[in-house]
């Protein structure tokens, strides 16, 4: 990791969004990679201190992740506003101001939700409301319980990161050898991954076409002769999009495009399946619903700082605003038409919930 160059975007990310964590405590994770910025982001931003969980994990061990996070720090003094914990501590999620919805703090359920101090916390989704996975966070049980709970948008003019995942996409086709240009891509997505995918292939002169339903794949099957790649990037598609059972038939596309190159960007993907065809697959992995192949760090630290400066500012607003009133739904309400950010914090609709509801 370049650390000066991370220093620096974090202080960026800081300068721009104007975020001022003085006097609060941030409860957080610290993850391994580029995920170790959290902490750092929250203590230059002035937190008074931040707790910072972390765990052993397949991508490296905690004690990795802790020297991620100091070595990003760079500073005796601010370092000791560190608070490093392996367990979920009652005291520490008490004195919390602002609880992220990352990794190693998930899931924020009801046993979490009963240790917190419900007149002063606040929860920063960190992601896009529409990304929202159920038992992530009992968001029912934070709003019986007066705790806001808010997404980010991650198309807000001071941020700007969600069109990251176009270059996310075009970083995966390169890394398989395609050079874009004139290549024949069809990209199955039914969200916003898929536009942007489009929109960011589009302007870079390759024949590509966006496919959001099955029926529009089944009557234009001849279109599909002949491809260099099929996009994945379906987030919240819960049916299987490939594999046994599947939406999209790999049969045929292995039939009409033996050479195709299949990039699993989000969504269901079954690799074993995918692999009965003989087909290039990169990355080649399998990938439940609701997750990325890869996130955005895979393209570097800016965008990832940015989100993740952004969902702390979220959680800055809240916050805030839970100063002045004990209304989560005027904290909501205010946070979301707060002039001068307004927009930058999305609201999460119980009705989108509904799932996650059963009492």
């Amino acid at each position: 990791m370049n650390y000066p160059r991370v220093r620096r975007l974090i202080n960026e990310a800081i300068t721009k969004l104007n975020l001022n964590l003085k006097g609060y405590t941030v409860y957080t994770e610290a993850g391994t990679g580029l995920y170790a910025v959290t902490p750092a982001i929250a203590i230059f931003a002035g937190a008074e201190k931040v707790y910072a969980i972390s765990k052993d994990t397949n991508y490296g061990t905690a004690a990795e992740a802790f020297q991620e996070v100091e070595k990003i720090i760079n500073d005796t003094e601010l370092s000791r506003k560190l608070v490093k914990t392996f367990t979920k501590d009652s005291q520490h999620l008490y004195e919390a101001d602002i609880v992220t919805n990352l990794g190693h703090v998930r899931p924020i359920n009801e046993d979490i939700i009963k240790q917190l101090n419900l007149n002063k916390v606040v929860i920063p989704y960190m992601c896009e409301a529409w990304e929202q996975r159920i038992g992530d966070v009992d968001i029912f049980k934070c709003f019986k319980n007066n705790i806001p709970v808010m997404g980010t948008n991650e198309e807000h003019e001071l941020i700007n990161c969600f069109d990251s995942c176009g270059i996310l996409a075009v970083k995966l086709l390169l890394e398989a050898n395609l050079e874009i240009k004139g290549n024949k891509i069809a990209v199955y997505s039914t969200d916003k991954f898929g536009r942007v995918i489009y929109s960011t292939l589009k302007s870079l002169n390759a024949d590509v076409k966006l496919f959001d339903n099955i029926k529009e794949i089944e009557s234009d099957k001849e279109w599909l002769n002949n491809l260099d790649a099929l996009i994945i990037a379906d987030y919240l598609e819960k049916k299987q999009i490939v594999g046994k059972n599947g939406i999209i038939n790999l049969r045929d596309i292995s039939v009409n495009s033996p050479d195709v190159v299949i990039i699993p960007f989000a969504g269901e993907f079954d690799k074993e399946y995918a692999d009965f065809f003989h087909l290039h697959i990169h990355p080649n992995e399998s990938l439940s619903a609701i997750r990325m192949s890869r996130t955005l760090a895979h393209l570097g630290p800016k965008p990832t700082i940015d989100l993740l400066a952004g969902g702390l500012k979220v959680g800055q607003i809240m916050r805030n605003l839970k100063e002045t009133t004990n209304s989560m739904e005027e904290v909501i309400n205010r946070s979301a038409n707060l002039s001068g950010w307004e927009g930058l914090a999305q609201r999460i609709k119980i009705s989108d919930l509904k799932d996650d509801f059963n009492e």
